[in-house]
């Protein structure tokens, strides 16, 4: 398994399942040729998937190598959005975030249609110390992603993100988390 640490995400949203993984494949291909060869754990497809509007591809590059100037210059060159994240935000991602516990009073979740967008309101709220549990891609319905958070005891001020609503963790919803 590959113990991802800081670095980028590199994501683009397709109409068409053929185009996100057309665009996949060429993303690899840039970051094996400018590492000479094998990206290795430097650069990883994390997913190339349907989404509620189409599909898209997300692809995690470590910030320190020479596979993420190659990959820099693609996503640019291609339209992908390159969003900055530290290792709770991919983590969330992969579903291994925080468990809620006794002092989770309420769940915040934030929601957009940009996939890119709810990544990048993730990362500035666990920045300002409020933990991320979970970011889901939407598979049906309106086009877009959602990220939960565990909102605890003490009050926290949020940063000028996207909006969180607060939901209060009680009863038999607590058992959702």
């Amino acid at each position: 398994m590959v113990d991802f640490q800081n670095g980028r995400l590199i994501i683009r949203e397709f109409e068409s399942v053929a185009s996100a993984h057309l665009a996949a494949s060429r993303l690899a291909s840039a970051a094996v040729t400018d590492a000479g060869g094998s990206s290795g754990p430097d650069f990883r497809l994390l997913e190339v998937a349907p989404t509620a509007g189409g599909a898209w591809v997300c692809a995690f590059v470590n910030s320190t190598t020479a596979v993420s100037a190659g990959v820099d210059r693609f996503a640019k060159d291609n339209q992908f959005e390159i969003v900055t994240i530290d290792q709770s935000v991919i983590n969330a991602f992969l579903s291994l975030g925080p468990q809620v516990d006794k002092t989770t009073r309420a769940i915040g979740i934030i929601e957009n249609e940009s996939i890119a967008s709810v990544f990048r309101s993730a990362q500035a709220y666990v920045h300002s110390g409020i933990a991320l549990l979970e970011i889901r891609v939407k598979r049906s319905g309106p086009r877009g992603a959602y990220a939960f958070f565990k909102l605890n005891l003490e009050k926290t001020e949020l940063p000028n993100q996207l909006a969180m609503q607060e939901v209060p963790l009680v009863g038999d919803y607590r058992r959702f988390f």
